[in-house]
């Protein structure tokens, strides 16, 4: 990615694993790295795998999976798909904060931005999977320093009135300290 000159962030599950607690049994298994591009990054990170004889795949929700014959397996993802909804703009916001914060892991021996685990949150609620709803609510459960009055906005400038229920909902059903809906049903 240094070669494009191109800000990619590290999502999926190493990025849950990144912000848990250290040899927390909640990592999950992956057997693939996610990287949150831009919309406008994909053509060239496309080519540049293509010139050199990868095998490029193109991803339904909106980016390209990288295989080669060492079992590398790369997604990098602008999530802009017409069928499965358009994140892009949700996902062009996260790298932004991540490169102006200059936040970063190591990857192997790459230095790679990593997403806040706000905007990681508002992204894995985007994706209607199971598994990634779950990753969330690991996340809301085992960090305890999350800004819920900065995650609120997102989800609600990105998810809409529906991500902002479905998230007020789980709030909810962890117990969470900021839930509005158990101070609501307190207050009833």
């Amino acid at each position: 990615m240094e070669k494009l000159s191109i800000r990619g962030i590290l999502i999926g599950r190493l990025a849950v694993w990144a912000w848990l607690p250290e040899n927390s049994e909640k990592q999950a298994y992956t057997k693939n790295l996610d990287v949150a591009v831009t919309k406008a990054d994909l053509s060239d990170i496309r080519n540049y795998f293509r010139s050199r004889d990868y095998e490029v795949r193109e991803l339904l929700i909106g980016g390209i999976n990288i295989k080669d014959d060492k079992d590398i397996n790369v997604d990098f993802i602008d999530r802009s798909s017409i069928e499965w909804a358009d994140y892009s703009p949700l996902f062009e916001d996260a790298i932004n904060e991540a490169a102006d914060s200059d936040r970063k892991i190591t990857v192997g021996d790459k230095d790679i931005y990593l997403v806040s685990v706000e905007y990681l949150i508002a992204m894995k609620l985007a994706t209607g999977e199971r598994k990634d709803e779950d990753d969330a609510t690991i996340l809301l459960k085992d960090i305890d320093d999350i800004d819920i009055k900065e995650l609120r906005p997102v989800i609600s400038k990105y998810l809409g009135s529906a991500g902002r229920t479905r998230f007020e909902i789980i709030l909810r059903d962890i117990g969470h300290k900021d839930s509005r809906l158990l101070r609501y049903q307190k207050e009833s």
